[in-house]
């Protein structure tokens, strides 16, 4: 992930019946390479070809959403305070389907929203 510059890739599933993927977590570069303060130093400490991604991820249930129609009422300095006092590094952003399903628009990074707005005031 470090060599590609990504630093938090959606985890899917695809059902056997179905042609869909499901989205079931999100792993993030946190969760894989910084064992010691990551949830997961415990699996970190196990041989790294042996722990599978689905022990790392935040599995779906879990997850911090933001609702797609949100965005276009929220100010970017308003983004940045939702992720203050979490400790998430990323957002996911959801569509609601009329079926009651949600699908995957985007992720947001904390780290790149920072970086964007102390650029754009520096």
């Amino acid at each position: 992930m470090r060599r590609l510059g990504i630093h938090a890739l959606l985890v899917t599933r695809r059902e056997r019946s179905s042609i869909d993927e499901q989205v079931i977590g999100l792993v993030t570069h946190n969760d894989i390479s910084l064992p010691g303060r990551s949830r997961n130093a415990r699996l970190m400490s196990q041989e790294p070809a042996r722990v599978r991604v689905g022990a790392l991820m935040t599995p779906w249930d879990k997850l911090s959403l933001v609702h797609y129609e949100s965005l276009a009422s929220l100010t970017a300095l308003e983004m940045l305070q939702m992720f203050q006092g979490t400790g998430l590094t990323h957002l996911l952003v959801i569509n609601m389907q009329d079926d009651g399903s949600a699908l995957a628009r985007g992720i947001i990074s904390r780290g790149a929203l920072a970086g964007r707005l102390a650029m754009r005031f520096a």
